[in-house]
């Protein structure tokens, strides 16, 4: 089987999934892994609107101490205060989506952590994918508002994923009434 696209490789998994379940290699439940699709794709929106923005920021001249078009905007604070703590924030959620991918191949003993890690890390990369999508695109001036720049398409995505699987603020109360039950 060829895979063209995304959408492709998420049925793949899909019903690799549902295969494996079958057969009873996996005895995890379904709900789970859709979240995980979620957040992957909401995290390589966010990965994709941070290297367009930085890329751009390097390459843009501006005014600098010489009075002459020289110096790259992202050498000015400004812009490094807006993008790089969406970088670090980014980088931290990533760590956070590797953690779900673990324990969801490996649930051991932490079967009820399941669904409160992929619910959690599903929200922080939504929220953060449309925090990034419009911070880049201001940041990236008139050109981050054309088709080209492709930083639209982050600000859909993070739409569409805030409310896939459940509104992320009814998701996060979810995860906090678990987290007191269980106290």
């Amino acid at each position: 089987m060829e895979i063209r696209s995304y959408n492709q490789l998420v049925l793949y998994m899909y019903k690799l999934l549902l295969y494996l379940k079958k057969i009873k290699v996996v005895r995890i439940q379904i709900r789970h892994y859709i979240p995980l699709t979620t957040k992957m794709r909401c995290i390589s929106s966010t990965k994709v609107n941070l290297y367009i923005a930085i890329r751009y920021s390097m390459q843009r001249l501006s005014v600098g101490v010489s009075g002459l078009s020289d110096t790259p905007i992202m050498a000015y604070q400004l812009q490094q205060n807006a993008l790089l703590p969406l970088l670090a924030r980014t980088l931290v959620i990533n760590l956070g989506y590797n953690a779900a991918k673990d324990l969801f191949a490996n649930p051991k003993g932490r079967e009820n952590e399941i669904i409160r890690v992929c619910c959690a890390v599903k929200g922080l990369a939504t929220w953060n994918l449309e925090r990034v999508s419009t911070v880049t695109r201001e940041r990236c001036g008139g050109g981050g508002y054309t088709a080209h720049a492709r930083i639209a398409e982050g600000i859909a995505g993070a739409h569409s994923g805030m409310t896939a699987e459940g509104d992320n603020r009814v998701l996060m109360q979810k995860i906090v009434k678990d987290i007191l039950s269980d106290m």
